[in-house]
């Protein structure tokens, strides 16, 4: 809450004589940075990457989307059926990456200092009826063809004296992820990036059956709030398996003395089976925003701090406009709720209208109670 607090102080919170400009906008993200770092480090927090965005109007009625990025949390811009990624400068879109490495954090990294070797400023310019959504890597990860298990990265190629060493071990038996992995094709790393927004544009552009209530007309999505909920709903269904695999009651132990006796073969059996199933488990935030002239609309608008939607500040008589954002990490269903095999996505997020009819938004994978019914 530390980056949005400052976002929503420091960008319509303030009397000011001119329109701000985007050179202003990024000095107030990056502001935002340090204020989320100081927090983290103030309440002993942990790691947590982080986006940032403002879209704001500028000279003869154009709109620019401003965004701040560090670590693998993204941000895309949906535009007439296409879809591009706004935050390629923040990672080698042409090398096979490491998923387990977000390049960059916020928090005590080091015990005080965050890490920003990635930290990185993108502006691009937006229209109206575009729809401009941040993603932790847990959406967008989730789209990626070789976590869905169309293909594999490609390997770089092995010297001679390498090719021989590994000669050795040509009698050891073959797991069955390792069969997979022979029998699908190979991607460069450009490849698995033009195809992870080929796939983010099929979900957007169609409707394959999605069991969102918001899908049922199905085509294209016409709204922010629809583009989350086919964005969730199409992680949910990907992962199914794999949580059905850690729900299984057999990989955990009654007594601790079967658990101390069996624990690294039921290890290696649960990561045998993980390896076979598409998907990526993790923290899953979307937030999403569609481009509009809200002058007239704002004109009265005073401000407010982010709350959670259908809750508005005591004494505001103009109700906020706000982006739709959705939270799907480690949320149990109600008791009294059927029975689901995925959990349902629930509103965390509210961006908040600027002053100077701009709206920031911003996503970041960290986790607070069910109870509190908001989350970054």
């Amino acid at each position: 809450h530390g980056a949005m607090d400052y976002l929503n102080t420091a960008l319509f919170g303030v009397n000011r004589t001119r329109k701000l400009t985007t050179q202003d906008v990024f000095q107030i993200l990056l502001r935002s940075f340090h204020a989320a770092h100081c927090l983290i480090i103030e309440q002993d927090g942990m790691l947590t990457t982080l986006t940032a965005a403002v879209v704001l109007p500028t000279a003869d009625n154009k709109f620019h989307f401003c965004v701040c990025n560090v670590g693998d949390s993204l941000a895309y811009v949906y535009s007439k059926g296409n879809v591009r990624e706004v935050t390629e400068g923040s990672h080698d879109i042409t090398a096979n990456r490491d998923m387990r490495d977000a390049l960059g954090a916020l928090g005590p990294v080091d015990g005080l200092n965050p890490e920003l070797s990635n930290l990185t400023c993108s502006i691009t310019e937006v229209f109206p009826g575009d729809i401009v959504f941040l993603t932790s890597d847990g959406i967008s990860d989730n789209f990626d063809p070789v976590v869905g298990k169309f293909c594999v990265p490609k390997k770089p190629e092995r010297s001679m004296s390498q090719k021989l060493t590994g000669s050795n071990f040509r009698g050891r038996s073959k797991s069955a992820a390792s069969d997979l992995a022979d029998a699908l094709p190979t991607v460069e790393g450009y490849q698995r990036h033009e195809l992870t927004l080929l796939r983010i544009e099929d979900i957007l552009n169609h409707d394959w059956g999605s069991n969102t209530v918001l899908n049922s007309v199905g085509g294209r999505v016409v709204d922010a709030s629809e583009l989350c909920h086919r964005m969730l709903d199409f992680c949910q269904r990907l992962t199914t398996a794999k949580r059905k695999i850690l729900e299984d009651p057999e990989l955990y132990p009654e007594t601790e003395t079967d658990m101390q006796h069996d624990q690294k073969m039921r290890r290696r059996k649960v990561c045998e089976k993980l390896a076979l199933v598409p998907g990526k488990l993790d923290h899953a935030t979307i937030a999403a925003f569609q481009v509009r002239d809200r002058t007239e609309e704002l004109q009265h608008y005073t401000g407010d701090r982010t709350e959670v939607i259908g809750r508005h500040t005591p004494g505001l008589t103009h109700a906020a406009p706000h982006a739709s954002t959705e939270d799907l990490t480690m949320r149990d269903s109600p008791p009294d709720s059927s029975d689901e095999i995925t959990p349902t996505a629930s509103i965390s997020l509210d961006s908040t209208p600027l002053a100077s009819g701009a709206s920031s938004l911003a996503a970041t994978p960290t986790h607070t109670p069910l109870n509190s019914g908001m989350s970054n």
